[in-house]
């Protein structure tokens, strides 16, 4: 929303002239955000300013999946006195169980075949999000994500999307993602449909992005890329969000860290690989897409776990990533415990 706004309606003069209230499928909710003069916004008092409380989180009364939001920008009328709605954001609120477990898909150079930073972004994304059957830009696919991500879907696992792209790009990238769900259903059918998932984003813009990008050119050749420490910091804060309990590392009297909710994810490079192991994943399950699309698993044995493809990854997936257990009457096991929320807007 604040990626949205720093384009949309000005801040008038004076404070509290302009909030923020929130729409969840169709009701509106009492949970309101302020806006600064830089045309942030963020939630007024003495607490986390980004954060809503768990009061306001019980109010937008979510449920279990994907809810429809509506961000909807106000402005006080001097006259009436009352608050006129003159833009609308639309956003998706994801609620989802503490016991779910996700695959992390990075959406540059896993579910298309470079980074977007290789080529000019808005041209990238321009000619791939044309919805029509001749569009040009399928090219920029991987083959066979669509069925991949489907199998995962399917199979009781959640999935992420994580983007180094800057907030201000986060709409371009999720119109991407969901012109690739509808364009991996008319190519392999049903069972390629991808499934509704929020798009993690940094929550920088366009030119700390693309200074850190540069920075990344260089610090690769001493072992370190400052946009993986980015994808571990927001790792890190998801994990903290589903409130695991602790488990030791090694024998029971050893150090404990958080459990993690990550149990695979898919990325382009051996520093994100590191990232993904830092955050619970195990590594035989961290595959790595190089630039012509072949799939290694990270773990020890790669030599054994190398694909020339997805597609032709398929038949190991049931060994990788078995199906999870349903309990009770079709209920996942992640119904019967406490739920976390991610959130993610899109359209």
């Amino acid at each position: 929303a604040a990626a949205s706004l720093a384009s949309g309606p000005s801040q008038p003069d004076g404070p509290g002239q302009v909030q923020i209230k929130v729409e969840v499928d169709g009701t509106e909710c009492e949970v309101v955000m302020a806006v600064g003069a830089d045309n942030k916004c963020f939630f007024p008092g003495d607490r986390d300013p980004h954060k809503p409380s768990e009061a306001e989180l019980q109010n937008l009364n979510l449920k279990l999946g994907s809810n429809p939001t509506k961000f909807l920008v106000q402005q006080l009328n001097p006259d009436s006195m009352r608050w006129e709605t003159k833009a609308e954001i639309a956003a998706v609120i994801f609620l989802w169980n503490s016991a779910d477990r996700i695959v992390i898909a990075d959406v540059e150079g896993t579910v298309v075949k470079a980074d977007l930073w290789s080529k000019s972004t808005d041209v990238m994304l321009m000619a791939t999000n044309k919805h029509h059957e001749a569009a040009p830009g399928l090219e920029t696919v991987r083959d066979g994500v669509g069925p991949l991500l489907s199998y995962f879907g399917r199979n009781g696992y959640r999935v992420l999307f994580l983007t180094a792209s800057p907030i201000t790009r986060a709409d371009r990238v999720r119109d991407t993602v969901n012109w690739i769900r509808a364009s991996e259903v008319q190519q392999w059918g049903p069972g390629a449909e991808v499934p509704a998932s929020p798009v993690i984003t940094t929550q920088d813009r366009m030119g700390t992005v693309l200074l850190r990008r540069l920075s990344d050119k260089i610090s690769r050749f001493s072992g370190q890329a400052k946009q993986s420490d980015v994808k571990a910091s927001a790792l890190e804060e998801l994990i903290a969000l589903f409130d695991l309990p602790n488990v030791p590392v090694g024998d029971e009297d050893g150090p404990k860290v958080a459990q993690s909710p990550f149990v695979g994810g898919l990325c382009e490079s051996e520093f994100d690989a590191r990232v993904y192991e830092a955050a619970g994943i195990p590594k035989e399950r961290i595959l790595i897409v190089d630039k012509i699309g072949r799939v290694s698993s990270f773990c020890e044995k790669r030599s054994q776990w190398t694909w020339a493809s997805y597609v032709e990854m398929y038949p190991a997936l049931p060994q990788l990533f078995p199906k999870l257990v349903k309990q009770g009457a079709g209920k996942h096991p992640s119904q019967e415990s406490g739920a976390a929320a991610a959130s993610g807007a899109g359209k």
